[in-house]
């Protein structure tokens, strides 16, 4: 360690620092240190020795071992620089296809014996057996801010498809740690990388995620992972080896020094790390500096695991082509649900689809907002949302490259977390919450109050007891919230509405009668149901929620007649009174009804269900008849909406009759009154008192 710092500062000091380049320190230190460097790489080669770097038989595994290292960290750090250099000599010189010469160059060099390029890279193997991969192929603009965005016309656009439609059960991941990782190089840094690591992470942690995110890319961070629901990786990468031996590796932070060859003697032996430079990071960081190492499937299957229904996203070049199967073969078989992968150069034009993604997963509407917002989503819509604007196709930087697919594998992955689409209410106060929640029940709160809930065998509708009074019991209304396997999901408003309703029929006289004859029903409601508009899809229009909502069980109704007709002399009377149970569903022996909260069009449906026995005493004084009891007046068509083709009450389907109750932008029912004045004779009046809704409308709710 002493001589081998000491060698370096006398070779930093003989050279010209004020130079830019590395091939002068690189040959200072040839110069004036290399007794030293003999010195180190004898210890180096002993220590491995002893170490059993080179010695098959203590690898685990002696098919994949490599022969003893034959060159020592600085060794290989001058002959990759080498190839660092010869790079950059090609570029100057404008030669048409640098890297075919960069590759018939490299197999002349004595440390080196097989050679390949590919898009913008090239591997070498060195004489030992291990491999080096050089990679220019992470592009950025030419200065730092937004990435560059193709014209329309030229970013690839799929057409509109249909919306997934599954009846498979969704889960959530079974681990809520996600960990997200980027280099620590400005090449992603300055273009966009650390807003989707901040986003994101926020994004999950706001819905119980236990996130962390880090631009700590060293081997030792990447090995202590632990067990994970989902894992983002943002760096340099690349396509190595011959034709039959194709592997794809991912950079690291770690640097091949001195130390790092003992400390990961047995991982470079047996091919988990590989050696890397990269141009775009050599430029970040500066020159001379010892190549990284790189880690493959090999480390994958070593130091991963993932928990069922994980996500997996590598957002870094060449990780959804066919030659990095099997590092994705190894992310499965280490229980990774979903890979997600460019299929050729990544670059940060591909954030806006990663942003895209954790924003509308977990809701969190901070990412190109909406009003009013998007609700979460599960993966296939948010998908089917990311192809439909062409997000699955990444811009080139460079004018007339074509755009990159960003392709996923496997369908392990559902949810981030769960996820609430509507509420409905019921008959017995029974509220039923749809979406997307898996299958491992766990708790729901209303206003914050935990409530006993029920989970349905396929995870997709949970059913809650709401408790039910005149004091509004704390659990009856309010933000509904689902919890499992430690995450929230989006919360769905469950709204509370009181006032009274008047149905009121007239029997108004003609010529040569007086007095009217009533009848009215006057009904203290209470309705409770979900508010807010319904999105199918992301970014979609919205909808109104068409399920049939029953008022609470505290709805309460009295009924009346009164009123006499005279012809001469009094002819007939109504009379009558007393209170209605209400009943769901109903049978016809006492008030009932049903209704839709349309937030859409801003009103409720209101469909009211009257008695059919008799209540109301007909007195006629015609010397005859004794008196009789006929049931209330109903004069379905009369109400302020009748649709004859309605033939039953079923959910989404259109209500046959009822009126409409409007709305204000905040949900409140303004007093008012429909009148409907059938016959010179006949008229029908509902009345309702000003119905304010409880909590008050918040327009940050998903939807």
């Amino acid at each position: 360690m002493l001589f081998r710092y000491f060698s370096y500062r006398v070779a930093e000091d003989r050279c010209d620092t004020s130079q830019l380049h590395a091939s002068c320190k690189f040959k200072c230190h040839r110069t004036y240190c290399w007794m030293v460097n003999a010195l180190v790489s004898l210890v180096l080669l002993l220590t491995l020795a002893a170490c059993g770097g080179g010695d098959s038989s203590t690898a685990g595994n002696s098919g994949d071992q490599l022969m003893a290292s034959q060159f020592n960290a600085d060794q290989r750090s001058v002959a990759t620089q080498r190839i660092d250099d010869k790079y950059e000599e090609l570029v100057a010189a404008n030669i048409p296809n640098p890297w075919e010469e960069l590759k018939a160059y490299v197999l002349t060099q004595p440390e080196f014996v097989d050679a390949g390029v590919g898009e913008n890279q090239l591997w070498a193997k060195f004489k030992d057996g291990r491999y080096f991969l050089y990679l220019d192929n992470w592009k950025v603009p030419l200065t730092a801010g937004q990435p560059f965005v193709q014209e329309a016309s030229l970013r690839a656009s799929p057409a509109p498809i249909a919306l997934t439609s599954s009846a498979s059960v969704r889960e959530l991941p079974a681990s809520a740690q996600a960990k997200l990782f980027m280099i620590d190089a400005d090449e992603f840094k300055n273009f966009g990388g650390g807003d989707v690591l901040e986003k994101g992470a926020q994004a999950l942690q706001k819905q119980g995620w236990n996130a962390s995110m880090s631009i700590d890319f060293s081997v030792e961070a990447l090995k202590s992972i632990g067990t994970v629901g989902l894992l983002y990786l943002n760096t340099h990468s690349g396509v190595l080896g011959p034709d039959d031996q194709k592997q794809y590796a991912m950079i690291t932070s770690t640097q091949s020094t001195w130390e790092n060859e003992i400390k990961y003697a047995d991982e470079l032996a047996d091919g988990t790390l590989i050696y890397t430079r990269d141009r775009t990071l050599k430029q970040a960081v500066g020159f001379g500096r010892f190549p990284n190492y790189a880690i493959t499937p090999k480390f994958v299957r070593k130091y991963w695991n993932f928990s069922d229904n994980s996500l997996v996203i590598l957002m870094a070049c060449h990780g959804g082509e066919s030659a990095a199967s099997k590092f994705r073969d190894a992310l499965t078989a280490k229980h990774a649900g979903t890979i997600i992968g460019w299929n050729g150069s990544s670059n940060p034009n591909g954030y806006e689809m990663v942003k895209r993604l954790f924003d509308r997963l977990t809701g969190a509407n901070a990412v190109d907002p909406k009003s009013p917002p998007n609700r979460a989503f599960d993966f296939d819509d948010v998908w089917d949302y990311l192809e439909r604007e062409g997000y699955l196709f990444t811009p080139a930087i460079e004018k007339g490259d074509e755009p990159v697919a960003v392709k996923r594998f496997g369908g392990g992955f559902d949810l981030t977390n769960p996820v609430i689409t509507e509420l409905q209410v019921t008959v017995n106060n029974w509220l039923i919450l749809h979406g997307e929640f898996g299958t491992e029940p766990g708790k729901v709160s209303i206003d914050g109050v935990d409530v006993p809930a029920s989970w349905s065998a396929d995870g997709a509708a949970i059913q809650v007891a709401l408790p039910t009074g005149a004091n509004d019991s704390p659990g009856s209304y309010g933000n509904v919230v689902v919890t499992t396997r430690g995450r929230k999901s989006n919360s769905r408003t469950l709204a509370s509405w009181r006032g009274q309703l008047t149905y009121l029929y007239e029997d108004l006289p003609d010529e040569g009668g007086t007095g009217t004859l009533t009848q009215q029903i006057v009904v203290d409601l209470h309705l409770r149901g979900d508010p807010y508009a319904m999105r199918t899809a992301v970014n979609g229009s919205l909808f109104n929620n068409t399920w049939n909502v029953i008022p609470a069980s505290d709805t309460t109704s009295k009924w009346s007649a009164s009123g006499t007709r005279s012809f001469d002399g009094p002819f007939e009377t109504w009379s009558g009174s007393g209170s209605l149970d209400f009943e769901a569903p109903y049978t016809g022996k006492a008030f009932s009804m049903v209704a839709r909260i349309n937030a859409v069009d801003k009103r409720l449906e209101l469909t009211p269900m009257f008695p059919q026995f008799p209540l109301v005493t007909v007195t006629k004084y015609d010397g005859n008849s004794p008196p009789y009891k006929r049931p209330v007046d109903v004069k379905l068509e009369n109400y302020g909406f009748y649709r004859p083709e309605a033939t039953d009450w079923s959910d989404h389907k259109p209500l046959m009759y009822g009126t409409y109750i409007p709305l204000d932008a905040q949900m409140n029912v303004p007093a008012s009154q429909h009148v409907d004045n059938i016959s010179s004779t006949e008229r029908v009046t509902v009345k309702w008192t000003q119905m304010n809704v409880m909590p008050k409308f918040d327009g940050s709710i998903g939807r």
